[in-house]
């Protein structure tokens, strides 16, 4: 397997954001919670004995969802459904797999307050800690797949850094930066590509076409994923990790809580990410996308449309980094506008162009 993540010993604070935050480079910390409790949580059999009663959420996997979504774009009886969640525990998980190894049902986001047991085990890296004056956005949320299981090609909407710590057995793991989201044939924030259905030879030929890092992360080990990237997980077998995120700039933080997923606006806060190397140009890439959203529009989905194809225009000339032609049909486009007007109006975006009764 081609492999091109390095892997360290834990740094100063200073030279992991100086070489790897602000550098939006990834990397494996092979040792961050070495010593502390959570590091003996690091096998099957154990986290039974000592997990298995910890109540965790099992939903279904990404793809169903977002395939089902895509299905009640066309249906003439369209209305919004959430992604399917049921409780359960840590070994009622492990039970139902047992049973149903092909199973894709898997435990994601379990939030901190589900997971106490983990939670106790481990002091927040100070890396995760905000400097003076920044808000304190860190949280965490655990995982649990099975054996074959996968996570697509996606990245996340909340624009935040990752650390993904790995609690017992192995994932392998596959990240690419903005600069080739064209290349995956993005829809919101997810992928029309994955890689689960290549062989091992041409999953290597595809992470090397998009830019891309691969590695497998192993118990004990902990993966930094930058804010913005695309990320792939395949389990390798059943196995346990802590997610935590931590940390956005002023310029992050303003675009994913106030505009709509897109890839193009991922890319323009790809470039805003290291604040320290924003240039003019950026600065007034972000004043006008700020200037943009104050505008009052008649009703969200205006609102959502306008301000897309304002970042179209900002896209075209701040992010000449990435491919310069697009893969995409035009059709896609159609549906990536569908999809924006679903979320707006599922959800509370843009609410403020809501007319009042």
């Amino acid at each position: 397997m081609y492999e091109n993540i390095e892997r360290i010993k834990a740094p100063t604070r200073e030279v992991f954001l100086d070489e790897y935050v602000r550098k939006q480079k990834p990397v494996i910390i092979t040792n961050l919670f070495e010593g502390q409790p959570i590091s003996r949580l690091s096998s099957l059999d154990i986290a039974r004995k000592e997990l298995g009663d910890m109540p965790v959420v099992v939903q279904e996997g990404h793809e169903e969802y977002f395939t089902r979504m895509l299905s009640m774009l066309i249906s003439k009886d369209f209305t919004f459904s959430d992604i399917g969640k049921n409780q359960s525990t840590v070994n009622g998980y492990l039970e139902m797999v047992a049973k149903d190894p092909d199973s894709r049902l898997v435990c994601a986001e379990v939030p901190r307050s589900m997971i106490q047991k983990v939670e106790a085990g481990y002091t927040i890296p100070e890396y995760c800690q905000p400097d003076p004056g920044e808000p304190d956005e860190y949280m965490s949320m655990l995982w649990l797949g099975n054996t074959g299981n996968f996570t697509h090609m996606h990245f996340d909407a909340d624009y935040k850094n990752i650390f993904q710590y790995q609690l017992w057995g192995e994932k392998r793991v596959v990240l690419v930066p903005p600069t080739s989201s064209r290349k995956l044939l993005p829809m919101r924030n997810n992928s029309a590509l994955s890689p689960e259905g290549l062989s091992q030879e041409e999953n290597d030929n595809f992470v090397r076409y998009v830019g891309g890092y691969q590695a497998v992360v192993r118990t004990g080990e902990t993966l930094f994923m930058p804010a913005l990237m695309w990320h792939y997980f395949e389990y390798m077998d059943t196995s346990m990790a802590l997610t935590m995120r931590f940390r956005r700039n002023r310029y992050l933080r303003f675009l994913a809580d106030n505009f709509h997923t897109d890839y193009r606006l991922q890319h323009i806060a790809w470039k805003l990410a290291n604040e320290r190397g924003v240039d003019e140009q950026g600065r007034q890439a972000f004043a006008r996308l700020e200037a943009e959203f104050l505008k009052p529009m008649d009703n969200p989905v205006e609102k959502a449309n306008h301000l897309q194809r304002v970042v179209n225009d900002i896209y075209a000339s701040f992010c000449t980094d990435g491919l310069k032609g697009d893969l995409s049909r035009p059709f896609l486009e159609e549906i990536r506008g569908a999809i924006r007007s679903m979320d707006v109006l599922a959800g509370s975006l843009y609410s403020d162009e809501r007319p009042t009764a």
